[in-house]
């Protein structure tokens, strides 16, 4: 935008017909040079166009600009509009990638930023604007590590700035950026800790009602909820559709996506009816507000879809993802990123039903679409590949799906570190593949690494670290070491009842393997 803007400067600069009007579009030309706008800072281009523009005040204009470093493009009143569906917040690095600029984007804002330090200052407000805008880019580039790296730096300047300071609404937005940053890598713990402060410090300044507050919030109890915090993340959701409801409206964009992440922490609790009650308002709602083919209404469809999964209803969740796949795909397109989502899904609901083939074509479908479009190393290209590894080991495919399965496991330590959930995951899986061809050492070898990781960055009752252990407990069942399999299965029933309740089926599964390895050891009584 910023060198359109500049463009065309130049444009009118050189072609309008009133000579005031090329002065004034020359002058501001001159500036752009000067500071750097939309071009590379040039001080002979900027003179060069200065003396077109008749003019001799541009060290004016830029003590000007320095001054006025603290200014604000941002109010209560856009706030208002926002929180009210009246204005939308432009998502460059999405636009970016749809342009397929994303690469040119991230040099030009290095550039910029470089330059606007050297023409106005290193904590002038537009180069915090343009390091919030390049950390997007960074992760939407997959570049989470310079990303992180970038929103701490863009912070911790805010929060010694003396003109903005910790409880600045800038510092806290940044602040909330970067709690946001740290839970999509899966450093829940830490932006656990980031969120509460940006939540504490937003409700002193702006209010619990105020729409940043209410979407700080909503980020931290996706970190609770992912640390499996269930009943304080409920409680903090359920507090922010009370606030959104009482100042937006029951049908609300805002108000919805709330409901909506409300369904979905229900279902991970276990507590299915409400959590069908709950989705069924937010499609409800989205359908009157957005129509039935908006894809939101698209994703409400697909989380009853998830819902019924959970429950084992897989015949109503396959035929509700077909229902959903077949009008997305009339509407977006058969590569679009939600239709492919929608496939890599329908594909998790055949292997369930032991439908392993049609699984395994459905697999490869959504995987050729996502290499397609959003590269061999995007997150959900992996996500797909690990998926069709576990289909290729259900089939006793071992040799491809661990071929698969290792190739996941380098794509996320490259992409995520050794160390997050999603590379875990992928270990742990690799692990469920070497059992399966009887390499157990090496197979009890990746489940430890696996669990020793998980308990450090995320704790001994996260609920992939149960998992994990699961796991490793019936590697040991199967390798006769009875007595550390049920040491093993005890710590996941211990863990599950106190994170979900006896009555979740995860917690009654643990319950029949740990009785199944007391059998073993003829341990009836137990």
């Amino acid at each position: 935008m910023r060198r359109y803007i500049a463009e065309c400067l130049k444009f009118r600069a050189e072609s309008h017909l009133c000579k005031c009007c090329r002065s004034n579009d020359a002058f501001q030309i001159a500036f752009c040079y000067k500071t750097g706008f939309g071009v590379e800072r040039s001080e002979e281009q900027a003179l060069i166009w200065l003396e077109k523009s008749e003019r001799t005040d541009i060290e004016d204009e830029i003590e000007l600009a320095r001054s006025e470093r603290g200014r604000l493009y941002w109010n209560d009143r856009i706030d208002s509009l926002i929180g009210g569906g009246h204005l939308t917040v432009l998502d460059y690095s999405t636009e970016y990638r749809k342009t397929k600029s994303l690469e040119i984007s991230e040099t030009e804002y290095i550039r910029e930023i470089r330059d606007m330090e050297k023409a106005l200052g290193e904590g002038h407000t537009i180069v915090f604007v343009l390091k919030d805008i390049l950390a997007s880019i960074y992760h939407d580039s997959g570049d989470f590590k310079r990303s992180e790296e970038l929103r701490i730096e863009l912070w911790a300047e805010l929060d010694s700035d003396s003109l903005y300071g910790p409880e600045h609404r800038v510092t806290l937005d940044a602040l909330g950026n970067l709690c946001a940053e740290l839970h999509y890598q899966g450093k829940h713990q830490e932006a656990e800790k980031r969120g509460r402060q940006a939540l504490e410090g937003s409700e002193r300044v702006l209010g619990m009602e105020h729409p940043f507050t209410m979407t700080t919030a909503n980020i931290l109890a996706a970190a609770l909820q992912y640390q499996g915090k269930y009943q304080e993340a409920e409680t903090m959701e359920r507090r922010v559709l009370e606030g959104r409801e009482k100042s937006l409206g029951k049908e609300h964009h805002s108000t919805l996506v709330t409901v909506s992440n409300l369904a979905l922490l229900l279902r991970d609790q276990g507590k299915y009816p409400e959590a069908e009650e709950m989705n069924q308002r937010a499609l409800e709602g989205r359908k009157r507000v957005l129509g039935k083919g908006h894809p939101d209404t698209l994703g409400s469809l697909l989380n009853q879809v998830a819902i019924f999964e959970s429950q084992g209803k897989y015949e109503a969740a396959e035929n509700i993802a077909r229902a959903i796949l077949e009008e997305a795909e009339e509407t977006l397109g058969s590569e679009h990123p939600f239709v492919l989502t929608i496939i890599n899904n329908l594909g998790v609901i055949l292997r369930y039903q032991r439908k392993y083939t049609e699984a395994e074509v459905v697999y490869r479908r959504a995987l050729e679409g996502r290499e397609n479009t959003l590269g061999k190393e995007h997150l959900s290209t992996l996500a797909t590949v690990n998926n069709l590894a576990v289909v290729l080991r259900n089939q006793g495919k071992y040799k491809a799906a661990e071929e698969m399965s290792q190739k996941a496991l380098e794509g996320y330590e490259k992409l995520l570190g050794e160390e997050h959930p999603s590379t875990l995951s992928t270990a742990s899986n690799l692990a469920l593949v070497y059992e399966c061809q009887g390499k157990y050492e090496a197979a009890e070898e990746m489940y430890r690494r696996a669990l020793e990781r998980f308990e450090k960055t995320l704790g001994k009752e996260y609920p992939s670290t149960l998992t994990t252990a699961s796991n490793l407990a019936s590697l040991l069942g199967n390798m006769e070491e009875y007595v550390a399999a049920e040491e093993m299965y005890r710590r996941v029933l211990d863990g599950r009842e106190r994170v979900l309740g006896k009555e979740h089926p995860k917690t009654k599964d643990a319950a029949n393997n740990l009785a199944s390895v007391l059998q073993r050891q003829g341990k009836y009584k137990k």
